[in-house]
């Protein structure tokens, strides 16, 4: 498994981490797995495939400015079933602020 999650890291502190996610048509992430709490929110939609290790898949049709809060898992990869690109920010979370 990978240990990036999406593909660039372009905030952190002791908070939180945020990454930025770009698929083409076509393309799959990785197979990683989330350690952390995270959400996402979608900036480009795009119908997306998220394929687990345990053979289970979830279809997502997400419009932009979608939100989901998700938790860890023991792995899976996104991909892009559809004809445009796809794009989200994923912000995991470290630790509660408060």
């Amino acid at each position: 498994m990978a240990d990036k999650v999406a593909d660039q890291i372009i905030y952190e502190d002791d908070y939180c981490r945020v990454w930025t996610l770009a698929l083409e048509a076509g393309e799959s992430t990785a197979w990683h797995k989330h350690e952390l709490d995270y959400v996402y929110v979608v900036t480009a939609a795009s119908q997306a495939r998220t394929e687990y290790v345990d053979k289970k898949s979830e279809e997502q049709n997400d419009k932009v400015g979608a939100t989901s809060m998700r938790y860890p898992d023991t792995g899976h990869r996104l991909t892009n079933v559809g004809s445009g690109p796809y794009r989200n920010i994923i912000v995991e979370l470290k630790q509660a602020t408060k």
